[in-house]
């Protein structure tokens, strides 16, 4: 059975155990990811919306660690909207596999959608006025690297120095296909070894801070998403 096809039900038999035995679920659909199955549903009240969700849920049969571990992600969006950086936020969340078969995490759903894949044919089509749209997802990672990450998530994530922050992203260069990659990202690789700072700030790091994670409705930033890959170490 197709994925949604399956979620769809068990989505609509949560909603009438969180929301009542009237409720049902509209528009669900997929919003891709490559870290956790990513859902987006409202719940229903009748003909009414009563709440617009994500559903993110580990794919079956990972490892549900750092990335594959949705639950990881509700102590940072609580910091995060604490903060009032801009980001969807931890609605409900359960280690209950009963509804899913895996834990899972509701976050917020943002209104609008995310600037033109910046990897794709239509990258920068229709975008107008860039300066204005990027200055808002930066003022919102300023804001970001401003929370004192070490001590207000204390023991959420091991703290990565720059050494080791280097070396964590080896580990995804050397799954390309193009040897040609491989080799520009190892020669990168050592010129950061070669000149890393000796007392870099500490702080919250995104992980994939760009405009395919930014979600703007019309001229103003919604939040920031994709938290998945988040860690604490060298801000810069």
């Amino acid at each position: 059975m197709d994925r949604l096809a399956q979620l769809t039900p068990q989505l609509a038999a949560w909603s009438r155990s969180v929301y009542g035995s009237g409720a049902d679920v509209a528009g669900v659909r997929s919003l891709g990811g490559h870290s956790a199955i990513t859902v987006g549903f409202d719940v229903m009240q009748g003909p009414r919306v009563a709440e617009r969700l994500v559903l993110k849920i580990p794919p079956p049969g990972v490892n549900r660690q750092n990335n594959f571990d949705v639950l990881r992600q509700v102590p940072l969006l609580q910091a995060l909207e604490r903060h009032r950086i801009p980001a969807p936020k931890a609605v409900h969340w359960s280690d209950d596999e009963r509804h899913f078969g895996a834990p899972f995490l509701m976050m917020s759903r943002l209104a609008g959608a995310p600037l033109p894949d910046l990897f794709g044919p239509d990258a920068g089509k229709g975008v107008t006025g860039a300066d204005r749209l990027f200055e808002q997802p930066i003022r919102a990672l300023v804001a970001l690297h401003g929370i004192d990450a070490r001590a207000e998530l204390a023991g959420w994530n091991v703290v990565r120095l720059v050494d080791a922050e280097i070396e964590h992203w080896v580990q995804v260069f050397r799954k390309s296909s193009i040897p040609e990659w491989i080799e520009l990202a190892e020669r990168v690789r050592d010129l950061l070894h070669r000149h890393t700072p000796a007392d870099p700030q500490i702080g919250l790091v995104h992980g994939d801070f760009y405009s395919n994670n930014w979600v703007f409705d019309g001229p103003l930033l919604s939040g920031v998403v994709d938290w998945e890959g988040s860690s604490i170490g060298p801000s810069l």
